[in-house]
């Protein structure tokens, strides 16, 4: 749902309605979804991934790392195996 609707979500000004529907969708405890929105309990959490991720150069989702080698989108499986193959011989 997240990567799928990135687009809607993304282009947003305002996107707690839409990340509420996914919540409401996942089958989430509405009332911890909103408890723990309202609170900010994971915010601290989620910047610091941000940060990190802003550090190693990620600026599109998904991104995958396979040792020194970045994927940005999602990879086909001969892809990645390439990746995967080329990383190992390095060690």
């Amino acid at each position: 749902m997240v990567f799928g609707g990135q687009e809607a979500w993304a282009a947003s000004s305002s996107p707690d309605a839409i990340w509420t529907g996914y919540a409401r969708g996942a089958g989430l405890d509405m009332e911890k979804w909103g408890g723990c929105v309202r609170e900010g309990r994971h915010r601290a959490a989620i910047e610091a991934d941000r940060r990190l991720g802003a550090s190693l150069g990620v600026n599109a989702t998904p991104t995958v790392f396979v040792g020194r080698a970045k994927l940005v989108g999602v990879p086909g499986y001969e892809e990645l195996a390439e990746v995967v193959r080329a990383e190992l011989g390095r060690n």
